[in-house]
């Protein structure tokens, strides 16, 4: 998606597009994992951890996003 293509290069546009992905998803919680991860790589910690906790309660699973949700708390 145009999103992970602008990450490297245009991150605040790529968050942009992430934002408009998330608003139009619903319940599908692949945009706020992938927007967490953006986030969590412009050192906006607190902001990816909403966004994980999100998909998370959307029923989203993976290695990943259960490994961050124990270093949560969760």
């Amino acid at each position: 998606n145009r999103a992970r293509l602008r990450a490297a290069r245009d991150p605040q546009a790529a968050l942009a597009d992430y934002d408009r992905a998330v608003a139009l998803a619903g319940a599908w919680s692949q945009p706020l994992v992938e927007r967490g991860a953006l986030l969590d790589s412009l050192g906006m910690t607190d902001a990816a951890n909403a966004d994980f906790r999100r998909a998370w309660e959307l029923g989203h699973r993976s290695e990943a996003l259960s490994a961050r949700m124990l270093e949560m708390g969760r």
